[in-house]
């Protein structure tokens, strides 16, 4: 079982965390952030960081468990049911919180649900929001033909990321050496390509919820798995400090030549620009042992990355209420106080939640059944 421990990459998740924060909030709050090439370009490709947890979460789960599926010496008990226990308690929280408080502009009808009795379902959007949570509850809802719901927007990847942890044994046996990782890795853009231009179609779905299916995000994990079957060889090539230097001006260079792009959002050619560049950041992270990839505090965000990443929409809402682009003036300075805030107010949330309430509910539990 391959036991090193790659802890740069907890500077990719901490800072792909951050980066996903400042995004939501430059696109959700009331003013309009715009002016210069950081507000208009750098930070909206800050959405792209979702991809590149999807890279990272695809090589860590291969450190963890690619061999042991192998060698069959994991059980499928244990692995389910360690995903179930990571993701379900702080995500459960969110999504009853979620329901019971309108928090964003697609739940306003919940807000008025004493006077608003019908949905475009015929349900009444209470009723809606408790159909939407309890199948949010079950992880699974990644399989739905449209997995944009509205109780927990950002909660789309976990539906993704859990197709992947259910599909996992199946992608060990794709991974099983470099040639059917080359040839699955193909196939996954096969699919990517085939879904844009054809089975994301009139002719098949009447909605835009591309980025969330299943298919379209493959080539991203497949990618983390190859770059994982020849972490060896990439650690053997980049061996000296000043290749790692190279390699990181080649990171900057073509992060650069992405922000560039324009119109590549949901095309083929976006999904192929994004993966090398992401790809590329992996490379980087798992051959360096930079102090700005791994130090305590970078460690310590990573370790909530994930409860970051799910509650800081709920944590935005709350900020909001405050209403402070009344009494700040300058757009930039308010969109600055804003996402520190935002980030702040997440932070704070998810290590009480993570580190402060579950366990305490656990021992509870685990108390009432000796």
């Amino acid at each position: 079982m391959d036991m090193k421990r790659y802890d740069s990459l907890n500077g990719l998740r901490a800072f792909a965390a951050i980066g996903i924060v400042l995004m939501h909030v430059r696109a959700n709050i009331d003013v309009s952030v715009t002016g210069n090439f950081i507000y208009n370009h750098v930070i909206p490709s800050m959405s792209d960081f979702v991809f590149l947890f999807m890279m990272v979460s695809a090589f860590s789960l291969c450190c963890g468990y690619y061999e042991r599926f192998k060698n069959g010496t994991v059980s499928l008990n244990e692995f389910y049911k360690k995903r179930y226990t990571r993701i379900l308690p702080f995500f459960a929280i969110l999504v009853l919180l979620s329901i019971a408080i309108p928090h964003s502009p697609n739940k306003t009808a919940v807000a008025r649900a004493a006077t608003s009795f019908v949905g475009t379902s015929g349900l009444s959007p209470i009723i809606e929001s408790i159909i939407e949570g309890l199948t949010e509850f079950t992880l699974v809802f990644g399989l739905l033909p449209n997995p944009s719901l509205s109780v927990m927007g950002v909660g789309w990847f976990l539906g993704v990321i859990f197709l992947f942890y259910l599909l996992f044994p199946f992608f060990v046996f794709m991974m099983d050496n470099k040639r059917r990782g080359w040839l699955s890795l193909i196939i996954t853009h096969l699919l990517c390509y085939f879904c844009l231009i054809y089975f994301y179609s009139a002719k098949f779905i009447t909605y835009q919820a591309i980025p969330k299916q299943f298919l379209y995000n493959t080539p991203f994990f497949a990618l983390g798995g190859l770059i994982f079957l020849y972490k060896s060889d990439i650690e053997r090539f980049i061996n000296s400090d000043s290749k790692r230097i190279l390699l990181f001006l080649v990171c900057i260079g073509i992060t650069i030549g992405y922000w560039f792009c324009s119109g590549i959002k949901y095309t083929y050619s976006g999904v192929a620009i994004k993966s090398t560049v992401l790809g590329v950041w992996l490379i980087f992270a798992i051959t360096s042992q930079t102090k700005v990839l791994h130090n305590k505090v970078i460690d310590y965000l990573s370790g909530i990355s994930m409860e970051i990443y799910l509650s800081h929409m709920l944590c935005l809402r709350a900020v909001q209420a405050l209403h402070l682009s009344n009494y700040i003036h300058n757009i930039h300075f308010c969109y600055f106080v804003i996402c520190l805030l935002t980030l702040s107010v997440a932070v704070v949330f998810s290590h009480m939640i993570k580190y402060w309430l579950l366990p305490r509910i656990a021992c509870l539990i685990f108390r009432s059944k000796r």
